[in-house]
């Protein structure tokens, strides 16, 4: 997972992105044909435990469709 072993290479990746939305900051992002469709973002509780903090599953949706 590259969350939790990132390689040079990913870094400058990375940092590729980050360099391309400095420059593009002005641009705005849109959502739909609007850009004020909603965003929700669910997800489970883990296991169960108050102290696990980790969680089995995240959905995403914008507007009524939802993003994988």
């Amino acid at each position: 997972m590259k969350t939790k072993a990132p390689t040079s290479q990913d870094w400058v990746n990375g940092l590729k992105i980050v360099a391309y939305l400095h420059s593009t900051k002005n641009e705005g992002i849109m959502l739909g044909p609007s850009g004020k469709e909603p965003i929700d973002i669910f997800t489970d509780a883990g296991e169960g435990k108050l102290e696990d903090k980790a969680t089995s599953s995240i959905l995403t949706r914008i507007g009524m469709s939802p993003v994988s």
